[in-house]
Formats: C-alpha cells, sequence, structure tokens
C-alpha cells in the first residue's frame, strides 16, 4: 500500500464492499491474536406464503455474545409473540 495516497472517506450508503473488508479484517486479526473464533452473522426472516418478508432479525455473533443489530415485525404481526420467537 503506497502510505502517500491514504484518504478517509465517509458513506451515507451501505457499502457491502467495506463492510466485508472491515469484517473479515476483524476475523483474521483477532484469530492470529487471540486465537478466537470467527465471526458469525445470521438473518432469519418471517415470511408469507408468497415469500413477502414481514419481519426479521439479523445480528453477529463473536467472542461468546449475541448481538442484534436489526428486529423488526410488520404491524399486522405485532402483539403475537413473533418478536420473541425470533429472539
Amino acid at each position: 500500500m503506497n502510505e502517500e495516497c491514504i484518504l478517509v472517506r465517509k458513506s451515507n450508503v451501505y457499502a457491502p464492499d467495506c463492510e466485508d473488508i472491515l469484517f473479515n479484517g476483524i476475523n483474521d486479526e483477532a484469530g492470529k491474536a487471540k486465537g478466537l473464533n470467527p465471526i458469525d452473522t445470521f438473518c432469519f426472516s418471517i415470511e408469507n406464503n408468497q415469500k413477502q418478508i414481514l419481519g426479521g432479525i439479523k445480528g453477529i455473533i463473536y467472542y461468546g455474545c449475541l448481538y442484534v443489530d436489526k428486529l423488526w415485525v410488520r404491524s399486522l404481526l405485532r402483539g403475537k409473540g413473533w418478536g420473541t420467537k425470533l429472539m
């Protein structure tokens, strides 16, 4: 890497390439430095017969911890235990 061409850039949109590089870098470094298991992502969805997503949960499991960063259930299903089932 050319140290003379360093740039910090902010993005207001989802940047999967950047996220993948950061995610893989953390996994690699933690594995080398501490012998930790890789970080694992998960996503579960509630779908109807037409495969429309009516709710879901997304997060990561790392270093023995579970982190949920998104949980959503469509209003017509709220109060029926779907959020609890996803958790």
